[in-house]
């Protein structure tokens, strides 16, 4: 019942401070392809569904890593839904 937060519920968690207090690592994954924030007309190589957003806990800073790949310092947080 556990999953990724998406990269929405990761940063209104953090806003609310949930996510930050005891992060073990220094990014974290989230659910969300890394694409193009909507309404925006960005444009990246990388943007599309090979890469997922990783979040810095210590500040919002979006970055991208391959789902397929780990790395000593990414890890992950769980998100439940509500009951």
């Amino acid at each position: 019942g556990l999953r990724l937060p998406s990269e929405l519920e990761w940063r209104a968690a953090n806003d609310r401070g949930v996510l930050v207090p005891g992060a073990t690592f220094p990014w974290e994954w989230t659910s969300t392809w890394y694409d193009r924030y909507p309404g925006t007309y960005a444009d990246d190589r990388h943007f599309g569904t090979e890469y997922r957003v990783i979040l810095r806990t210590s500040e919002p800073t979006r970055n991208f890593y391959r789902p397929d790949a780990s790395a000593c310092d990414v890890g992950f947080r769980c998100a439940a839904d509500e009951a």
